[in-house]
């Protein structure tokens, strides 16, 4: 059995971790070039002048496109931020306003909480469990009315003892059938008061009901009641 000097021996392993070449010469590499080329050229034989011009105005020439590529990438962050201040600025329009935004999340509050589904076919049965923070089932809404499309309705926050439950954020999940027995799938959402927008990241987070809201989840702002 070899060794761990052996097996670093035969495959030429060490712990010494190698320089790789630069791939791409910079302005400092290239007036470091110049600098040795006039160190070591030949007394009897110097670099000739044309060729000396030559070289500088190369040298000059790179150092504007690297400045160039500076300035643009400065400016391409500086219109990066300056968008995202902008957004930030129009978004914080949102504050104080209704939202509605799609999510199985709810917070009920005295005046209850909407539950709003958008059904992709036309349904036979619909009915909606309502669950706590601990993932335990606590109500059951069975609509009177329900159709293809959105459908909304406000719960009183009541169990099915008809008991109200402490304010506070739940769950819903939305069993909806056809005439056939399939599930038809949706979508569900609710609505809340936005009151804090934030950008993270580069992407706009709003604070509803004290709850973070990522901003391609609303789909309607209007005023408050």
């Amino acid at each position: 059995m070899l060794t761990s000097s052996e097996v670093s021996t035969q495959y030429n392993l060490t712990g010494t971790v190698k320089n790789e070449p630069k791939k791409e010469l910079g302005k400092e590499d290239f007036l470091n070039l110049m600098v040795t080329q006039l160190k070591n050229q030949d007394p009897l034989n110097p670099l000739d002048n044309n060729e000396f011009i030559s070289q500088t105005t190369q040298f000059s020439s790179l150092e504007q496109l690297i400045n160039i590529a500076e300035s643009i990438k400065q400016l391409t962050e500086n219109q990066t931020n300056s968008n995202q201040n902008n957004s930030l600025y129009s978004a914080s329009n949102f504050i104080g306003k209704e939202v509605k935004y799609f999510t199985n999340t709810l917070n009920l509050k005295d005046e209850g909480a909407l539950i709003g589904y958008e059904l992709d076919d036309v349904p036979a049965s619909v009915s909606i469990q309502i669950i706590n923070s601990s993932g335990t089932p606590v109500a059951e809404i069975v609509p009177s009315e329900y159709q293809y499309g959105f459908n909304e309705l406000i719960w009183d926050g009541l169990n099915a003892e008809g008991n109200k439950l402490p304010n506070g954020v739940y769950n819903f999940v939305v069993n909806a059938y056809d005439s056939e027995g399939n599930q038809i799938p949706y979508r569900s959402y609710t609505s809340g008061t936005a009151n804090g927008v934030s950008m993270i990241d580069g992407n706009l987070k709003f604070s509803v009901d004290n709850n973070e809201v990522a901003s391609d989840t609303i789909f309607s702002v209007y005023e408050n009641k």
